[in-house]
């Protein structure tokens, strides 16, 4: 059998906590190995913690979706993402972040939360998680700009409708 790794779930959502013991056995059974767990918002890194610690199978990213600017708060977002990403050897990307322009316009909120975390990626030297929908091209300008500076970053698109 071949050994298969999830790279981007959300077993953190409500609809799966009355089965999560058989969503895992499916998974087991069909030969995943392994499951990075992305972060939408960082309340939910403590109970993504406690998955990664009931599941040792899973590791987490730890970030702030493009959709959910309300609970960006400059400075402290920062480093709330910061502290758990040091504190914890089983956190191994940022995001999910990026730009979504499919479901919102308020790409100047969006990209105030895009730049740190970007940032924080660099400074930990983690790989990203991109969230990119209906703005590939300003996501594209982000990252080349961010290289230019020469920051480079390392990661994977996410919901990418670029070329």
């Amino acid at each position: 059998m071949n050994s298969l790794i999830d790279s981007h779930c959300h077993i953190v959502f409500s609809s799966f906590k009355d089965d999560l013991d058989e969503i895992a056995q499916r998974w087991r059974d069909a030969g995943v190995k392994s499951l990075l767990h992305a972060c939408v918002e960082p309340s939910e890194i403590p109970a993504i913690k406690s998955l990664a610690d009931r599941f040792p199978e899973l590791r987490y990213s730890v970030g702030v979706h493009p959709l959910d600017t309300k609970h960006w708060q400059d400075g402290d977002t920062i480093d709330v993402l910061r502290n758990a990403a040091l504190q914890d050897d089983r956190v191994v990307a940022i995001g999910e972040l990026g730009l979504d322009l499919f479901k919102d316009s308020n790409i100047d909120e969006q990209m105030a939360m895009l730049h740190p975390q970007l940032e924080l990626a660099f400074e930990l030297d983690l790989p990203v998680i991109v969230h990119c929908r209906e703005a590939s091209l300003p996501m594209k300008e982000v990252l080349q700009d961010f290289q230019q500076r020469d920051r480079s970053i390392r990661g994977v698109m996410h919901c990418w409708g670029g070329t």
